[in-house]
């Protein structure tokens, strides 16, 4: 569901986008980034793309621990809006008469998703907070990122008793190893690939009755 979710966010975003809601400057890239501090090298990508979104999942966790057949889980995500301006750093954040700006883009998606369920079994999106996060970092001052904080919850449903009961047990882990020769020098290339293992390793688990 999270990939999904995720999917779902950028489909938005950039349908909005080709219909002209950020305005005459169409959002250049939206991309799925990890979690992650953005390093240098994302940030300097992104300027050069901007006006640009980056939706990024940020976590999920159960609601409840008591449950049986299923479980809600809360997840959070989050949509990095990015702009930039040639003259400076307040131009980047508030936009001008020719570019958006960070913070309207950031307005922008809040009004586009809070309450949204993006045809998705999920409760309807959030917005928990929009907060900058790399203003005036890189590019002399001339670029502005505003997170906009997303959560929702969903069901996640565990195996029946029946379809546990028909699950093997794992009992045997078995496995074959090709073994690099130790050759000073070593060759160029050395086949590994043998019709025989040069070890083998083989476990057995203890099982309950």
């Amino acid at each position: 569901m999270i990939g999904e979710i995720e999917s779902a966010i950028m489909a938005k975003l950039k349908a909005a986008s080709e219909s002209g809601y950020f305005g005459p400057a169409k959002l250049r890239g939206i991309e799925s980034m990890s979690g992650k501090t953005p390093s240098e090298d994302d940030v300097k990508k992104a300027l050069a793309n901007a006006p640009c979104a980056w939706v990024s999942f940020l976590s999920a966790s159960p609601t409840d621990n008591d449950f049986a057949s299923q479980f809600e889980s809360e997840a959070g995500f989050t949509v990095i809006m990015i702009d930039r301006h040639l003259g400076s750093g307040q131009q980047a954040r508030q936009g001008t008469a020719t570019t958006r700006g960070a913070y309207p883009l950031g307005e922008d998606a809040m009004r586009l998703l809070h309450g949204q369920q993006l045809g998705l079994d999920i409760a309807p999106l959030q917005c928990q907070a929009i907060r900058p996060i790399a203003n005036d970092v890189i590019d002399g001052g001339q670029g502005s990122f505003v997170a906009v904080e997303f959560q929702t919850r969903y069901v996640v449903g565990l195996p029946s008793d029946a379809e546990i009961a028909a699950m093997a047990n794992f009992e045997t882990f078995h496995a074959d190893w090709d073994i690099k020769p130790f050759i000073d020098p070593a060759p160029a290339a050395v086949p590994l690939a043998t019709g025989a293992a040069d070890a083998t390793d083989t476990v057995i688990l203890e099982t309950l009755p």
